[in-house]
């Protein structure tokens, strides 16, 4: 059962890094570089720090994975201290100041067209946290929720897709990463009421 469901990971894991990576690099032509930041901030700016969570979302190509990365490397480390619920209350403080961070950055940005720049990840870390809330404990579950949760995200499953389309603004950028996040727990409690893990 184990060896089955690692597979199905790997298969996870390849699909999510390979379409995030040949979406960026078909737009950019570029392999690793860095998004800017409006030029009304700075990377210090509270409001940045916050939006690319530290800066791990300033790396392209694919920003939400490395934002999604970011956020479980910042789970581990905390997850020994606190009980793995409490992730539930991280991902809606990340969501509340995500609002505010998204807010500040995209009335920077100059070209507004994009409503939802691929630099601001605060709304991946938030329904990464969400996810990870309701994970299996272990480094098993923090991947199993890393590989559902990027793949919601990045399939924009409804109502995903509905957030991600129809709202705009920082409403926009945020709630389609909580509807993934959503997604993936419920994926994640199915696995643990059937036993697969």
């Amino acid at each position: 059962m184990r060896h089955k469901l690692a597979s199905v990971l790997s298969y996870l894991l390849a699909r999510l890094t390979n379409a995030g990576a040949r979406q960026e690099n078909a737009e950019n032509n570029i392999m690793i570089s860095f998004h800017k930041i409006p030029s009304g901030l700075s990377f210090f700016s509270p409001a940045v720090l916050v939006a690319s969570f530290m800066g791990s979302g300033l790396i392209r190509p694919a920003s939400g994975t490395w934002g999604s990365l970011a956020s479980v490397l910042c789970a581990a480390l905390i997850l020994p201290y606190v009980p793995q619920i409490w992730f539930v209350g991280f991902a809606a403080i990340a969501y509340v100041i995500g609002l505010w961070a998204s807010h500040v950055w995209i009335a920077q940005e100059i070209n507004q067209e994009h409503a939802d720049p691929q630099a601001i990840v605060i709304d991946e870390v938030a329904g990464q946290w969400l996810a990870i809330a309701f994970a299996p404990s272990g480094w098993l579950g923090l991947v199993l929720a890393f590989a559902l949760f990027r793949f919601f995200d990045i399939t924009k499953v409804w109502p995903a897709s509905w957030a991600d389309k129809k709202l705009h603004g920082a409403q926009g950028v945020m709630l389609d990463d909580i509807f993934a996040g959503l997604w993936a727990v419920i994926c994640l409690l199915v696995i643990q009421y059937f036993e697969i893990l």
